[in-house]
């Protein structure tokens, strides 16, 4: 098996531990380590979404001659549920947490450019005995779907040590169109599909110190390949928007994506910033500071 992943990806990105690493050739991660493969268990797997692991495995098969052609393992799917009554309980208590928390309040306002207000209105906390950052998953009905954790520097997890992350899902937690802020009926007319949740965060913020109304922003909940996807979930609701704004960010994987959307609803429109920042939180942090 690792010869017919070297064969179809090339050598891997690095090597820990007995497991392999590659950019995944369908989401096309940022940091290239994306697709997984374990060698002690003969296992491929794809952290942004397990289909991937099938679609590079079934690539391989297609080069096979017939008679070699095989299953390999890849990840059973075990579909974990998240216990909503007790994620409320934990999601007010971390919540509660930050707010009575100055020194974290400061960092994320210095880091992040997200005030206090953002953090109690969007209900974003921190877990300070586990060290690390609760955003909550809202589906478009409102409800708690889960959690996406960063961690406390926002750059990675340390542990484990062979693959740290830059977040991490709560188990049970879906891929689908995380609210940010609400849907107010006779005002929510542009629905804006904004990539990441601390994006959205400071987009939904610099809206309300604009005092730009009309605007309901989500993002998805596992990352931009999975944008398309989590659009294919609700795109019975989007008819009571005036418009669809389709706001990822300038870097390859972001515009990608863009393409693929706009392919399969022409109606939608894209949004890019000019003044050359990756995301609207570097362009809140840097370019706002610039105009002072």
């Amino acid at each position: 098996m690792l010869n017919e992943l070297i064969d179809y990806l090339g050598q891997p990105e690095k090597e820990s531990g007995g497991h392999r690493y590659w950019q995944c050739p369908f989401c096309r991660d940022k940091g290239k380590d994306n697709l997984i493969y374990t060698e002690s268990k003969n296992l491929v797997k794809c952290f942004a979404d397990p289909d991937h692991a099938t679609l590079v495995l079934k690539e391989i098969n297609k080069r096979k001659p017939k008679e070699e052609k095989q299953d390999y393992k890849r990840e059973e799917r075990k579909k974990p549920e998240f216990n909503m009554e007790e994620g409320i309980l934990y999601w007010c208590e971390k919540n509660e947490e930050l707010i009575k928390d100055p020194r974290a309040l400061a960092f994320l306002e210095k880091t992040r450019g997200i005030k206090k207000h953002t953090v109690k209105t969007l209900g974003i906390g921190f877990d300070r005995k586990n060290k690390k950052w609760v955003l909550p998953v809202l589906g478009m009905d409102g409800a708690l779907k889960g959690f996406e954790y960063r961690p406390p520097d926002f750059k990675v997890f340390k542990y484990p040590p062979d693959n740290p992350p830059k977040c991490r899902k709560e188990p049970g937690t879906p891929s689908i169109l995380s609210q940010i802020g609400v849907y107010i009926e006779n005002e929510s007319e542009v629905l804006v599909i904004i990539e990441g949740f601390l994006d959205g965060y400071i987009y939904w913020q610099f809206l309300q110190e604009k005092g730009i109304k009309g605007y309901h922003v989500v993002t998805p909940s596992n990352g931009v390949g999975t944008t398309l996807s989590s659009i294919e979930k609700e795109k019975e609701i989007f008819s009571r928007y005036k418009q669809v704004v389709i706001f990822l960010d300038n870097d390859p994987p972001g515009q990608k994506e863009t393409e693929k959307i706009i392919k399969a609803y022409p109606d939608f429109k894209p949004m890019k910033l000019k003044c050359g920042c990756e995301d609207f939180t570097d362009h809140y942090m840097k370019c706002k500071e610039k105009k002072k």
